[in-house]
């Protein structure tokens, strides 16, 4: 009985000397200090779960679980070592087994901000988003200003599709200089070509300009992703985005300039060159859009709309036949493409086929009986018929 007395009077001066050590930060010396404690002591809670937290901190997982698990084993009570497992299998991935020692947690009574928080993102990360939202608003009951909880709030308001909830959350995220760059989780998916900057703040602006949008306040849009802009100036997913609502905003230059830059900073997909497409048109450049147009369509493949665009470049080009096989191929690839139908009767009259010209009008009215223009325009047509003969 002395002896073991001994012992445990040995293992907790062991355990003492390990928490002086990670106090200062020198785990490895921890990690001897606690183990001899446990060879002395093998039922030594408190320092299997500190030799679990100094392997933690040296990102040593495989074995801080363990030591976890064996504190929580002795233990069942042991808020302090669920906590720490979960907060383990979290920055993991591993977001189920993180969710259910957080809930151990809350069972055993522990009214903790972190806790809600922590499980809320992991319930994020499993695409939980009401549950997500239920814990992280009860994290901000429980600290007004927990920055991070608002983040992640606002986040599953997106996608959740209630834009209002969060532009709020995202601007407190803001007030409360929330710095999503030390942290992990990424928000939207989306093509990032800057290197130094993936999930800072920028993030934040550029995720409240996307509510904006959502709530076609356009302005505080292109205004957010300018803010976003001046952190990360090599995001080229930013600068698409900001052109997206100076498009909105009929700003068409700035809005061309900004894809230019998505475009030149690597951003390759089809609807970039799209939708700098159609704002070219709208500048009256044919010639580049015919061009954004025709690759669009080799990036993408077949899609009625691309063919159709560059056949209505085209026609203001007054290259009529190759006008005409877009919108053809417009047509084939979509039978009940009305304006297609529409602008390939001009581009037959322009090449004064109009009895191909009438029967695509007949067939635009067909679709769309109650649109007016299209009888006026068979009235033109077929006028310009009887002049022919």
């Amino acid at each position: 009985m002395a002896a073991d007395a001994r012992n445990k009077k040995a293992a907790m001066d062991y355990n003492d000397r390990g928490t002086g050590y990670h106090n200062q930060k020198i785990y490895d010396k921890a990690i001897e200090s606690f183990t001899q404690a446990i060879e002395l002591d093998p039922e030594a809670t408190q320092s299997y779960y500190n030799r679990g937290l100094s392997y933690a901190e040296l990102h040593n997982y495989a074995h801080a679980v363990p030591d976890f698990n064996k504190a929580v084993e002795l233990d069942p009570g042991f808020a302090g070592a669920y906590n720490d497992r979960g907060n383990v299998h979290k920055e993991l991935g591993h977001y189920g087994k993180a969710v259910k020692d957080y809930t151990q947690v809350i069972e055993l009574e522990i009214e903790s901000a972190a806790v809600y928080n922590n499980r809320g993102v992991c319930l994020f990360n499993l695409k939980h988003y009401e549950q997500a939202k239920e814990d992280l608003k009860k994290a901000t009951a429980l600290n007004f200003g927990l920055a991070e909880a608002y983040y992640y709030r606002a986040l599953c308001c997106m996608h959740l599709k209630q834009f209002g909830e969060a532009a709020d959350d995202f601007t407190r995220a803001v007030e409360f200089d929330f710095d999503k760059s030390e942290n992990s989780e990424s928000s939207e998916k989306s093509d990032k070509s800057d290197k130094t900057d993936k999930t800072g703040k920028s993030d934040i602006y550029a995720n409240r300009a996307a509510a904006y949008y959502h709530l076609e306040r356009y302005e505080e849009a292109a205004d957010d992703y300018g803010k976003a802009v001046l952190i990360s100036p090599n995001d080229a997913n930013i600068y698409h985005r900001r052109g997206a609502s100076y498009g909105k905003m009929k700003k068409y230059g700035e809005a061309a300039a900004d894809f230019d830059k998505a475009i030149e900073l690597g951003m390759e997909h089809a609807h970039i060159y799209y939708e700098r497409g159609v704002i070219l048109q709208l500048l009256s450049r044919h010639d580049e859009a015919d061009a954004d147009f025709t690759r669009a369509i080799e990036l993408e493949g077949g899609r009625a709309e691309l063919f159709y665009k560059r056949g209505y470049s085209r026609d203001e080009l007054k290259q009529y036949a190759e006008a005409v096989e877009d919108f053809t191929q417009a047509i084939e690839l979509d039978p009940e493409h009305v304006k297609a139908y529409n602008n390939r009767s001009v581009s037959y009259s322009n090449l004064k086929q109009y009895g191909k010209a009438a029967d695509d009008i007949k067939k635009a009215i067909e679709l769309e009986p109650d649109e007016p223009i299209y009888r006026e325009n068979l009235e033109i047509c077929r006028r310009l018929m009887r002049m022919k003969k």
